[in-house]
């Protein structure tokens, strides 16, 4: 499968895809998830291309990621599945001068022991990285943060969205529009058609109207955007 398409530039995307590791250690799940550049045309996929990045680990999968404004830091989510239970935390990249990617870093103000972040998303004026966080502080399962970017590719401390947007259910796979002010999110904490709808919330990142939801024909009865959690 192929998923968490995200537009990384021109007429590439991200997208995570899954592929089979025929070299992978005994013990070692052989289907893993790693990161894909798309190349599309005429709304077609001509090309999908590995994203290099070094030391992956061959238990660890990636999952949603970002691009930020000016394409030298690359957001992701690393995961791994045991005994039934996803782990996920947020690491970035920094493209060298050679255009490859450097070795993945945890990002430190994002990611907190004993809990799960995932799904990053960079704003288009470059300020804010939005993602989905269970720790603590928060409204419920899952909920809606961000932090202001820093020069350097971390982050400023991790604030939470606020109760406007966040409910007691899980709230996950941010997606924010600059030039509308519209956050767009997935969740299963409000009253919609069937599992996780879509919802779009006007505002900026300290005040937020009412989130609505998108409804039929993006929204249906079927569980939606986050069935695949990572």
């Amino acid at each position: 499968g192929a998923y968490a398409l995200s537009y990384a530039g021109g007429q590439q995307y991200l997208v995570s895809s899954t592929r089979t590791d025929f070299a992978a250690a005994q013990g070692n799940n052989p289907h893993y998830s790693r990161l894909f550049l798309a190349t599309v045309n005429k709304d077609s996929v001509e090309q999908l291309s590995a994203v290099g990045l070094p030391a992956a680990g061959i238990a660890e999968n990636q999952g949603a990621a970002s691009m930020s404004a000016d394409g030298g830091f690359m957001y992701f989510t690393q995961w791994k599945k045991e005994n039934g239970i996803i782990t996920s935390n947020i690491y970035y990249s920094i493209k060298d001068a050679d255009g490859t990617w450097g070795v993945p870093m945890l990002l430190p103000q994002v990611n907190v022991a004993g809990a799960n972040s995932k799904q990053p998303f960079c704003s288009a004026d470059g300020k804010y990285l939005f993602f989905a966080s269970d720790r603590d502080g928060g409204a419920g399962g899952f909920d809606i943060w961000y932090a202001l970017l820093q020069v350097d590719g971390s982050t400023a401390t991790a604030v939470n969205a606020g109760s406007v947007v966040n409910s007691a259910g899980d709230d996950q796979a941010p997606f924010y529009h600059n030039s509308t002010g519209t956050l767009v999110f997935s969740t299963n904490g409000r009253a919609g058609m069937g599992g996780y709808d879509l919802f779009a919330a006007k505002g900026k990142v300290t005040k937020w109207n009412e989130p609505g939801n998108l409804r039929y024909p993006v929204n249906s009865s079927r569980y939606g955007i986050n069935c695949y959690a990572p």
